[in-house]
């Protein structure tokens, strides 16, 4: 969503017409994990620290900001380097990140190899319930086409929810 505002907000004209995934608090899509034998344990431990996100400025990195200020850590004293989540592994086993924030699938699958674990749910320090992504139309088009924007809606509302197996799944 982080996209879509920042683009309505430059003048772009955007609309949405639908809800894509809303996130929900009993279900965690991502996660701080540190090596399993780590002596991090708290979020204040990251001072200092080197730790990753999957991108710079976007949500992943606000709520990583977010989560260590609201459990007791200083984000600004935290480096945060952009890190793609197939490599994070790399950068915790050789002490270059002692910690890195991701979503699934990468975080169930870095669970399950046991040599890590989950230190926190970031995206918990920002939201109850939040609308992550979104179907989205060019206003103009969406203000001229009113009956194909109901029509699209109503398939959507109809339509049998994803398979949110590994999605459903808490970690912790």
């Amino acid at each position: 969503m982080l996209p879509i505002v920042l683009a309505h907000a430059r003048g772009v004209p955007l609309t949405i017409i639908a809800p894509g995934v809303t996130m929900q608090p009993a279900v965690h899509y991502s996660g701080v994990i540190v090596p399993k034998d780590s002596p991090i344990r708290v979020a204040r431990d990251l001072n200092g620290k080197t730790v990753s996100v999957p991108g710079l400025k976007d949500l992943a990195w606000l709520t990583a900001l977010a989560w260590v200020d609201k459990n007791g850590g200083d984000s600004k004293q935290v480096s945060f380097v952009e890190e793609p989540v197939t490599s994070v592994g790399i950068g915790l086993d050789s002490g270059r990140l002692a910690a890195a924030f991701i979503q699934i699938p990468a975080l169930s699958e870095d669970v399950a190899t046991g040599r890590y674990r989950i230190l926190g749910q970031p995206i918990d320090a920002i939201y109850n319930r939040m609308m992550t992504s979104s179907w989205v139309a060019d206003s103009n088009w969406a203000a001229k086409n009113p009956d194909i924007v109901r029509r699209f809606g109503e398939v959507l509302a109809k339509a049998p929810p994803m398979p949110t197996a590994i999605t459903q799944r808490r970690l912790g």
